[in-house]
């Protein structure tokens, strides 16, 4: 089931929005019937859906808290993932979309593993600021990774440098300070990102927006990714060299997410 341009529709199997279209989405997480942080989400699918020119035709934000309202009790999932969606069709209409779904698998796990990809992201652009449909090399990177059993895979551009996980954020620690690809360096500017940030200036852990390779990763203490759904995920190992998960560093900007979380 979802709500298809302001409609309760019947369920599909998988999004309905076509492969590459031009569009953008969110994934927020539903805890006790609310999303969480929805806020920034809708901040950045507004700023989204004005790159790409979607117009009045996509929901504004009280449309979209009534949808989300309204699904969430006709399929009865008070806690899980909520996802929107906005596109263009190949002949110039706007739809969107919007779906409730149960937690997914990969949220219930402490911590994560990663892999390094060898594929390679496009250089930045405007649109790199937008979770933007045009994702496939993302999605892909991401299957092959859990089919050899990972739960992310981390991202580099073309010159080597590390920009994200498919589906996170990526930071380090070394000597007590926190490191994390710089926005001009490609990564999504993810809301969670952007929470730990404030977070670690706020407990007094120093952070550092840069450059990252690989080389630096593995020579690092400890290793975290960050998104809406999970918040900040250890990790317990990098191509199957092991981490202290969580290190001390970790622990406590986990402990400052869990009472910002509590609160909302």
């Amino acid at each position: 089931m979802r709500i298809f341009n302001g409609n309760l529709a019947a369920s599909v199997a998988g999004p309905a929005e076509p492969e590459g279209a031009v569009g953008v989405f969110e994934t927020a997480l539903l805890r006790a019937g609310e999303p969480q942080f929805f806020e920034e989400h809708f901040a950045r699918y507004a700023a989204g859906c004005g790159y790409f020119s979607l117009g009045a035709a996509a929901p504004d934000a009280a449309a979209l808290r009534e949808a989300a309202a309204r699904l969430r009790d006709a399929v009865g999932i008070a806690d899980g993932v909520l996802r929107w969606s906005a596109w263009r069709e190949a002949g110039g209409t706007v739809n969107w979309q919007l779906t409730v779904e149960p937690p997914r698998p990969h949220m219930a796990r402490s911590v994560w593993t990663a892999m390094n990809s060898a594929r390679r992201l496009p250089d930045p652009g405007p649109e790199t600021a937008c979770k933007h449909l045009g994702r496939r090399l993302w999605r892909e990177a991401l299957v092959a990774a859990r089919a050899q059993g990972f739960d992310e895979v981390l991202l580099s551009d073309r010159l080597g440098r590390v920009v994200e996980g498919a589906v996170s954020n990526v930071f380090c620690v070394t000597d007590g300070r926190v490191r994390t690809p710089a926005v001009a360096c490609g990564p999504l500017p993810g809301t969670a990102r952007g929470r730990v940030i404030r977070l670690a200036r706020q407990i007094g852990v120093a952070i550092e927006e840069g450059g990252l390779t690989p080389a630096d990763l593995c020579a690092a203490q400890e290793l975290f990714v960050t998104n809406a759904l999970v918040g900040i995920r250890p990790l317990a190992a990098l191509d199957g060299v092991p981490f202290v998960a969580p290190g001390p560093v970790t622990a406590r900007l986990q402990a400052a997410w869990s009472g910002l979380a509590d609160r909302g």
